[in-house]
């Protein structure tokens, strides 16, 4: 008769080989999997962690402890696939070894913990395959899978009587990005910063001035439908704003010819730009079907990013953006979408006829791109200088120009307000309706 310990092996073989991981209460079940690889099952204290991978797969981590040793598992849900992790304790590094489930050697696992979310990565012994991980850490009775990368999410705050808006865009790793707009006072910023805390309900932001090269660092307070700041008052009019019903996103990953691509979009109930949303995505899709992704990066797989910029009653706008092979320069998408009449909308359409808005825009570009390069040292500035600025989005108070995105630079914005841009615009135009 087999003893104890072997038993529990062949529990865990049954488990996954029998699918029991399939069904509705398989994260449960993955305790069970973690408890049965310490031979004592007694004084073993439990971490648990839910998000996704780089290829947008729903990822439970679990990891176990006696004070002697940790154990544990990543289950990616999408294959059903498993993996087992182990290291000495206290494991100060945060390495472990990976073995399949027949404890052949796979790999390495790196895990680093943070306080409002945790990264691992994952690297097979001959470096043909790696995975990154984004999960948050959870309790045993919240291990829900979400159909959307931990953190994705899109936010808005407004207050209508004195027109002000600020949206928040959070994304798998903490970052968070935004904008805070004011037609009150005709102020504008890009918000740029990271969650504080596992939820994301607190965030650290820098709002750099779209109409100079200024800063203010601020934090927010997210508390049931409302947003609480402590920015100044005298910049941002207010420090306390009513939550908007937001749109979530729809999240999927696409099994192509040579790897996995992940997409995710607003799910905006517009029925004409849902489909214009989803003609793009699938021409995309069928543009890069045939590159063999694992020469675009070490991790075989790359997402179709998406990055807002408003949302309200009149329009959409936004930017799609992506890596193509061999290139580490972004490609961009910026799209602004007419929810009235249905269709994208071009600069041209914005603008009488024979009116030399194009003149107007290109001074009012360059003086501010002169003003902002001024305050920077002379490689960023020469960035700045020489750069065109020729992606637009649509905002409420304004149209937004912005730079390509430099991996060491970043990315610079400016904004020409729609009071300026008046004497140029049509005069039957839905962006009246701002002014």
């Amino acid at each position: 008769m087999p003893s104890t310990y072997f038993q529990k092996i062949l529990l865990l073989a049954n488990l996954i080989w029998l699918g029991a991981l399939q069904v509705k209460g398989q994260e449960q079940d993955l305790h069970v999997v973690v408890k049965n690889l310490f031979q004592e099952e007694e004084s073993v204290w439990y971490n648990y962690y839910i998000g996704n991978d780089n290829n947008l797969h729903q990822t439970i981590i679990i990891t176990g402890h006696n004070q002697k040793e940790i154990h544990g598992i990543i289950y990616i849900k999408e294959n059903n696939t498993l993996f087992k992790i182990a290291s000495d304790f206290p494991n100060v590094k945060g390495t472990y070894v990976v073995t399949d489930l027949n404890d052949e050697l796979w790999g390495n696992f790196t895990f680093i913990e943070k306080d409002s979310f945790s990264v691992g990565k994952m690297l097979s012994k001959n470096k043909n395959i790696a995975l990154q991980f984004n999960v948050k850490k959870t309790s045993r009775n919240k291990m829900h899978l979400q159909d959307c990368p931990i953190l994705q999410n899109y936010l808005s705050f407004s207050d209508d009587s004195i027109g002000i808006n600020l949206i928040l865009q959070t994304y798998t790793d903490g970052k968070t990005t935004g904008y805070y707009t004011s037609r009150i006072n005709n102020q504008s910023y890009f918000l740029q910063g990271e969650c504080t805390d596992v939820n994301c309900y607190e965030l650290k932001l820098t709002a750099h001035d779209l109409s100079s090269s200024t800063k203010n660092k601020f934090t927010i307070s997210i508390q049931e439908n409302t947003l609480k700041t402590n920015a100044p008052k005298e910049k941002f009019y207010v420090t306390t704003l009513k939550k908007d019903i937001s749109p979530g996103f729809l999240c999927k990953s696409v099994q192509t010819n040579s790897s996995v691509i992940g997409i995710y979009y607003p799910l905006i109930q517009h029925k004409e730009y849902l489909k214009w949303q989803q003609d793009y995505t699938q021409q995309w899709l069928l543009d890069h079907n045939s590159i063999n992704i694992a020469e675009w990066d070490s991790l075989r797989s790359v997402n179709l990013q998406f990055e807002i910029s408003g949302i309200n009653s009149q329009f959409v706008s936004g930017n799609y953006y992506w890596t193509e092979p061999g290139f580490k320069k972004l490609v961009n998408y910026p799209f602004n979408y007419n929810l009235k009449s249905g269709s994208i909308i071009q600069l041209v359409d914005l603008f009488e006829k024979n009116s030399d808005y194009k003149s107007y825009i290109n001074s009012q570009v360059d003086s501010t791109k002169k003003q902002i390069a001024n305050s920077y040292s002379s490689n960023i500035s020469n960035f700045i200088q020489k750069d065109a600025f020729s992606y637009w989005n649509l905002l409420p108070t304004g149209i937004c120009f912005f730079s390509e995105f430099s991996p060491i630079y970043g990315r610079y914005k400016i904004l020409i307000p729609y009071k300026n841009l008046e004497p140029y615009l049509k005069k039957s135009n839905f962006l009246k309706k701002f002014l």
